[in-house]
């Protein structure tokens, strides 16, 4: 039986040998998808006043090699071609991350003619066109002018390329995950079976609610928890045999809560900026903290102090982990609990501005564009 880790070495082992870059670059259309968006980003992103740069591990013959198919010449010669390199304001290969975002290595200029490496470390202004070897992030940073929040890193790996550099340097970062349309496509037809486990997980809750600190028993959830594992095994089959990403039944997956803390956008390309305008702040949908969540808002909040023990035992029926208490009333009220008040995961929208919105931008003249993507 072959382990992961012995997979993971001899897979390490044939990229550091170059056998798997060889193998890709001669046959580069099989291998590397090419999206015709990718170039009319790259110049709109310019033309707006802000600044691109590609940071990238390969090495610069391999980065080549790969750019000029992405963005080089096309079959048809009667159309204006470009050299890729003239997408980006910098650009620097053999950046060893996550080590770029620590200490770094020795910044040096390469040779794009003959892929060599300059004699001496770099210290002078970045230039256009050229390309760099190595270097640190906060080498880098001071060069461009640019920092934290000023840039919008965009990679693919979650640790060597989002954590890190959100932190160690405070970037904003978008995560590319390719197999996000896969979980998409699945999530829409499976959404029923998604519903349904909400629901049991929700008659679990219900069943809960009545019972306090003095019950003997609880209630027996072994047919609800059967059915949960029927449903959860068929949608992790929908998914194929590694499973979903980001779920593994009604929970997240590690990935999943990594992508939510550390990324401030992910998406299934990075050509997808292409369908909303520069100026477009992308918010999260705010989401309500569990004590928010046990508030009706269709009754009044009002709490008592409750005495355990003796004779004056409160309502066994009330449900004591709610923030509106029917129990916690006068017993000459009208006032009901409703028990089958779902728990809204949202909260309403208000009907009126309940505060001014202050921008992570306000007060830098930047139309909320970043400086360097």
């Amino acid at each position: 039986m072959v382990t992961p880790f012995l997979n993971r070495k001899c897979l390490f082992l044939f990229r550091q040998e170059g056998k798997l870059k060889d193998l890709i670059c001669t046959n580069v259309e099989k291998y590397i998808h090419k999206d015709e968006q990718l170039p009319v980003l790259l110049d709109r992103i310019r033309s707006h006043g802000a600044k691109t740069f590609l940071l990238t591990n390969s090495e610069y013959w391999y980065t080549d090699r790969l750019m000029t198919y992405l963005l080089g010449k096309n079959n048809d010669e009667k159309e204006e071609t470009h050299d890729w390199k003239s997408y980006f304001d910098f650009i620097l290969v053999d950046a060893q991350k996550p080590l770029f975002f620590a200490e770094g290595t020795t910044l040096r200029l390469v040779d794009p003619k003959t892929g060599n490496m300059k004699l001496g470390t770099y210290s002078g202004p970045l230039v256009q066109n050229q390309v760099y070897s190595g270097g640190s992030c906060d080498v880098f940073s001071k060069l461009i002018g640019a920092t934290g929040k000023d840039v919008l890193y965009v990679g693919d790996h979650i640790f060597g390329d989002i954590i890190k550099s959100k932190k160690q340097n405070a970037w904003r970062t978008m995560l590319v995950v390719p197999e996000l349309q896969h979980e998409l496509s699945v999530f829409h037809e499976q959404r029923l079976t998604f519903n349904t486990i909400e629901e049991l997980d929700n008659s679990i809750s219900n069943l809960l609610k009545n019972f306090n600190m003095t019950s003997q028993y609880g209630p027996d959830v072994t047919e609800i928890k059967k059915k949960i594992q029927i449903c959860t095994h068929e949608l992790d089959m929908k998914f194929g045999l590694l499973g979903s990403l980001f779920r593994t039944g009604s929970r997240q997956t590690h990935f999943a809560s990594q992508v939510t803390r550390f990324a401030d956008l992910y998406t299934g390309t990075v050509c997808n900026l292409v369908y909303y305008p520069f100026f477009y702040f992308f918010r999260a949908v705010p989401q309500l903290m569990p004590h928010e969540s046990t508030v009706d808002p269709e009754e009044p909040l009002n709490f008592r102090e409750t005495q355990w023990g003796g004779d004056n035992q409160p309502d066994s029926t009330a449900d004591r982990r709610r923030s509106t208490l029917s129990y916690a009333q006068p017993h000459n009220t009208d006032v009901v609990l409703n028990y089958n008040h779902v728990l809204q995961p949202y909260p309403d929208l208000p009907e009126r501005i309940t505060h001014d919105h202050d921008a992570d931008d306000a007060g830098e003249n930047d139309d909320n564009l970043r400086d360097v993507i």
